[in-house]
C-alpha cells in the first residue's frame, strides 16, 4: 500500500520512482467487506516504445520457402527506437530471431 484515505472524497498522494506501475484501489466497509478496483497501468518518466506488425496481415497465407517482407511500425513517445527485432515461432517451438533490415 502506498497511501490510504478514510473520508470522501477519497484521494491519495504518491511520489513514484521512474518506471511502469499497475495501480489499483481497495475499499473496505465497516463490516470488513472488501472490493478491489480494476488495475490501471501508468508510466512514470520514460515510457516504453510501441511495435506493430503492419504487413503481412494476420492469417495471411505465405508461399513456402519464399522471402517474405515483414513491415514493422515502431515508435517511442518520448525518445527514439534503438532497435527492432523480429521473431518467428512455429507451433510449440521456441521463437527464433529473424534478421532485420533497417533500410
Amino acid at each position: 500500500m502506498v497511501a490510504d484515505a478514510v473520508s470522501a472524497p477519497y484521494t491519495a498522494t504518491w511520489s513514484p520512482e521512474d518506471g511502469s506501475y499497475e495501480i489499483f484501489a481497495r475499499a473496505t466497509d465497516a463490516d470488513g467487506n472488501v472490493a478491489t478496483s480494476s488495475k490501471v497501468t501508468v508510466y512514470v518518466g520514460n515510457r516504453p516504445p510501441t511495435a506493430t506488425i503492419t504487413s503481412p496481415v494476420a492469417s495471411a497465407v505465405l508461399a513456402v520457402g519464399s522471402p517474405t517482407t515483414v513491415t514493422i511500425a515502431a515508435g517511442d513517445p518520448d525518445g527514439s527506437v534503438s532497435k527492432v527485432e523480429l521473431f518467428a515461432k512455429q507451433g510449440a517451438a521456441a521463437a527464433a530471431r529473424v534478421s532485420v533490415d533497417t533500410a
